[in-house]
C-alpha cells in the first residue's frame, strides 16, 4: 500500500507541475549592450518496469520509477555561461536502500570564452561536469573520463565531477584538457539488484580453489579499496580536426578505470582436496569495489564512404597496478560502425550497423568465470536502425550478437510526442544465451518498460 501511496503521488506531481509555469526563458540587454539570457526547464519522467521472470526471493519483478531534472543556464554575451542541472531519482519500492532515491549534480559550472582573434578562442569551465569522448553508438573505448552509476549496466548513468577544463580552438583545430582533483567513485548495482549475477551457472576458480556457486547467492558489499591514488588528481587531453571531409580525434587519461574491478570473497565447505581444492560456496558471496588506475591512449575518425558515414575508435588502457589478481593488464578495443539513412516522403530509417573487438590481457589467476555485461563486446556486432514513420512517432530496434560467448540482446523501443510537451514511451528487451556468458547470466532479465515524459 505504501509504495502504491507513493507512486500515486508522483503521478499527481508529473500531472500538477505543468500548470505551476516553472518553465521560463528570457532575455534583456543591459545599458552597457550586454544581452543576458536566462532559461530553466523541468523535465519529469513517470516509468513502470516489469520483468516477468522470478530470478531469486532477495530481488523485485516490479518498479515504479520517477525521475527529475531541471536544466538551467545564464548567459551574459557570448563571453560569460552558468549552466546548472541537477537530477533526482525515485524508486521508492526498490528493496536496495542506496537504489530507492539520489540527487545528483551532472553539471553545475562557470565557463568564460575570450575571443583571442578573429580564428582563435579560448574557453575556461569550472564546475561539475561530465565528459563524453568518442564518436561510436553504444561502445564508445575512449569515453573513460566520467565517473558511472550501474544500477542498470544497460544504461550507465554518468557522475558529474568537479572539474577545471580548458579549450583551444584554433581554426578548426581544438584542444582539450581536463583536470579532476577528486574522482567520483563509480557505483556498482545495489546488493539487491537483479544486476548481480543470480545464476551464477559455473565453478568460480580462484588460485588453486575452485568454488561451486551457490544456487541462490546472496551479495554484500564490503569496504573498498583504492591502489595508487586513483581517484586524486585525475587528467586527460583531446585533440580533434576537420580536414578532407573527415573528423580525426586522439585522445588521452590517466585516472581511475571507470568500471571498477571486483574483488569476489568466497567462503564454505571443502569437500575435495586433491586433485584440487573444492569448495561449496556459501550463499552469502562478499564483494568488494577495487578503484585502480590506468592510462588510455586511442583515436577516433569519422568520414563519409560512398553513401554510408563511417564512425570508428580505437583505444589502449592499460592498468597501473598488476599485482592484484582482480584486475585486467591491458585491453585493446576497437568499434567501427557504419550508418545510412533512407529517406521518404514523411518517413526515415537509418540501419545502423556496428563490430566491436576486445582482446584482454589479463593476471595469472585472474578469476573470468562470474562474467561480465562489458565483455559482451569482445567479439560484437550490432544490427539495427532507427525508424520515424511521421513526426510524432520514433522506434529503434537493434540486436547485439555476443559471437564470442554466443548470445544475443535484443532492444526495441517507441515514443509517441503526444505535443511539445508530452512524451509517451515503451520499450522491450530480452537476453538470451548460456548462464556462464555475459549476455547469458541475465537470461531472466527480460524486460518492459511504459513511461510517460513531461517536458516544462
Amino acid at each position: 500500500m505504501k509504495s502504491f501511496i507513493s507512486l500515486s503521488s508522483a503521478l499527481t506531481l508529473t500531472l500538477l507541475l505543468p500548470s505551476l509555469g516553472l518553465a521560463a526563458s528570457k532575455s534583456r540587454t543591459t545599458s552597457g549592450g550586454t544581452e543576458i539570457k536566462y532559461s530553466v526547464g523541468t523535465t519529469l519522467d513517470l516509468q513502470g518496469q516489469y520483468y516477468p521472470d522470478t530470478l531469486s526471493p532477495h530481488v523485485k519483478q516490479g518498479f515504479g520509477v520517477l525521475n527529475a531534472e531541471v536544466a538551467s543556464s545564464l548567459k551574459a554575451g557570448k563571453t560569460f555561461l552558468m549552466k546548472a542541472r541537477p537530477t533526482g531519482h525515485w524508486d521508492p519500492a526498490n528493496p536496495t536502500k542506496s537504489e530507492e532515491s539520489w540527487v545528483d549534480l551532472p553539471e553545475g559550472y562557470f565557463q568564460i570564452k575570450d575571443s583571442l582573434s578573429d580564428s582563435t578562442t579560448f574557453t575556461t569551465q569550472v564546475g561539475f561536469n561530465t565528459f563524453t569522448w568518442g564518436v561510436t553508438d553504444g561502445f564508445n573505448p575512449v569515453d573513460v573520463v566520467s565517473a558511472r552509476r550501474y544500477s542498470d549496466p544497460i544504461r550507465s548513468e554518468k557522475l558529474g565531477a568537479f572539474s577545471l577544463a580548458g579549450k583551444l580552438d584554433f581554426d578548426g583545430l581544438l584542444f582539450e584538457g581536463i583536470y579532476i582533483p577528486v574522482q567520483r567513485r563509480s557505483i556498482l548495482p545495489g546488493d539487491k539488484s537483479r544486476w548481480l549475477p543470480r545464476e551464477i551457472g559455473g565453478d568460480v576458480v580462484k588460485g588453486t580453489t575452485t568454488f561451486h556457486p551457490p544456487r541462490q547467492p546472496e551479495y554484500q558489499y564490503a569496504p573498498y579499496y583504492e591502489y595508487d591514488a586513483a581517484l586524486k588528481n585525475n587528467f586527460g587531453a583531446r585533440i580533434s580536426s576537420h580536414f578532407w571531409g573527415m573528423d580525426a580525434a586522439a585522445y588521452y587519461f590517466d585516472g581511475a578505470s571507470s568500471l571498477p574491478a571486483t574483488g569476489t570473497e568466497l567462503n564454505g565447505t571443502t569437500v575435495a582436496v586433491l586433485p584440487r581444492v573444492e569448495v561449496n560456496a556459501n550463499s552469502m558471496i562478499g564483494l568488494r569495489p577495487i578503484y585502480h588506475r590506468i592510462t588510455m591512449t586511442g583515436g577516433s575518425l569519422t568520414f563519409p564512404f560512398w553513401e554510408l558515414l563511417v564512425r570508428s575508435e580505437l583505444a589502449i588502457t592499460k592498468a597501473y597496478r598488476k599485482n592484484n589478481a582482480s584486475i585486467t593488464e591491458n585491453i585493446t578495443e576497437a568499434a567501427l560502425e557504419l550508418e545510412h539513412t533512407f529517406s521518404g516522403e514523411s518517413s526515415s530509417f537509418t540501419a545502423i550497423g556496428l563490430l566491436t573487438f576486445a582482446d584482454l590481457q589479463e593476471n595469472a589467476g585472474q578469476s573470468t568465470s562470474t562474467p561480465s555485461l562489458a565483455r559482451m563486446f569482445d567479439r560484437g556486432i550490432t544490427l539495427g536502425g532507427r525508424w520515424q514513420p511521421a513526426d510524432a512517432f520514433t522506434s529503434e530496434m537493434f540486436a547485439v550478437f555476443d559471437t564470442k560467448a554466443t548470445g544475443v540482446l535484443y532492444h526495441l523501443e517507441g515514443t509517441y510526442k503526444l505535443d511539445d510537451a508530452w512524451k509517451v514511451y515503451g520499450l522491450g528487451e530480452m537476453f538470451q544465451g548460456k548462464t556462464n556468458t555475459p549476455i547469458g547470466v541475465y537470461h531472466k532479465n527480460n524486460r518492459i518498460f511504459a513511461g510517460i515524459k513531461v517536458s516544462i
